[in-house]
């Protein structure tokens, strides 16, 4: 005849000189922790938060620093960015300025963030997708996002 009050209990313990309670506890904590960690690694909503925070910073950084330059010299010995020659119009150069402070602001954040590659370019192509065109339509259409989405990829 079977033993049935046979209760079966695991005698190793992590830590020695703990008793069973706090070994139980701290494995909890330990689970815990894991499964904080990898839902940190499949949604890593901080850090492209953080990213995107960044970006913003450097974006307007980069437009106060083009101001200054442009009301400090003259259009023609500006030296931060290039404009076209020929000046067509001045909605052309305002075009040509946020272009080219878009894609300066993508290699600054690429330069600067710490965060892994995959998370900048997750973080770089929301940026692209929402932020730009609500900035100015005109001046980031579909094929110049497009452009710049593969300056991200690459």
């Amino acid at each position: 005849m079977a033993n049935n009050n046979y209760n079966w209990q695991p005698n190793w313990v992590p830590f020695p000189g703990i008793d069973r309670g706090v070994s139980r506890e701290l494995g909890d904590l330990r689970r815990y922790k894991t499964i904080t960690k990898h839902n940190q690694e499949d949604n890593p909503h901080d850090k492209i938060a953080k990213v995107l925070n960044k970006t913003h910073v450097i974006w307007n950084k980069l437009g106060s620093d083009i101001m200054t330059e442009l009301l400090t010299h003259d259009r023609a010995q500006c030296t931060h960015h290039c404009l076209q020659h020929p000046a067509a119009d001045p909605r052309t150069d305002q075009i040509t300025t946020l272009r080219k402070r878009a894609r300066i602001t993508i290699a600054r954040v690429f330069v600067q963030s710490r965060m892994s590659h995959d998370i900048k370019v997750r973080a770089l192509t929301s940026w692209i997708d929402d932020f730009l065109p609500a900035f100015d339509e005109e001046a980031f259409n579909l094929i110049e996002r497009l452009s710049l989405q593969d300056r991200v990829d690459n």
